[in-house]
């Protein structure tokens, strides 16, 4: 049994004077700019066990942007069976992540959940497999919504594939 903890604490300075741009779901002012500033704390947790013969991990993780005072939140539930690597491993892996829309920095963040928009939520379904040493396949399958609080709750799926 193992045990995984962290913190951190990250300061994007000087976020407001970025210029107009593409908000990907952050808020911001009729001219484009952002409104907030980005001061995030973060924590993470993993447990690392097994299942009969394979490793299985359980993660949590929970971050807060210090500065706005709403829609600051984000968060992350998952799990992972199996281990890749070595020839003829595999894994699976199932993760839901909820997005605050200005929690995150959107031009920072995973651009295949929600299309890398922030104000998304939704699963992550996963699996590889190792062909050889060095080779993995993976497939993944992301099931989110993106929704948008300036147009009143507007939702739209979000749905992925990506195999590498």
């Amino acid at each position: 049994l193992t045990l995984t903890a962290a913190a951190s604490y990250a300061d994007w300075a000087n976020t407001r004077l970025l210029g107009p741009l593409l908000p990907f779901g952050n808020t911001v002012d009729a001219d484009g700019n952002l409104v907030n500033d980005y001061d995030l704390l973060e924590g993470y947790v993993e447990l690392g066990t097994a299942l009969g013969s394979l490793p299985l991990s359980l993660f949590a993780q929970y971050g807060v942007n210090t500065d706005p005072d709403d829609e600051d939140t984000a968060y992350g539930l998952g799990a992972l069976l199996g281990k890749t690597g070595a020839p003829g491993t595999w894994q699976v892996g199932y993760a839901y992540h909820h997005h605050e829309k200005d929690a995150l920095l959107a031009q920072v963040v995973d651009s295949n959940f929600g299309g890398g928009a922030t104000g998304a939520r939704g699963h992550v379904l996963t699996g590889g497999y190792s062909l050889a040493p060095n080779v993995t396949v993976n497939l993944s399958y992301f099931v989110n919504e993106v929704y948008d609080l300036e147009l009143v709750e507007v939702e739209r799926d979000y749905k992925r594939v990506m195999l590498d």
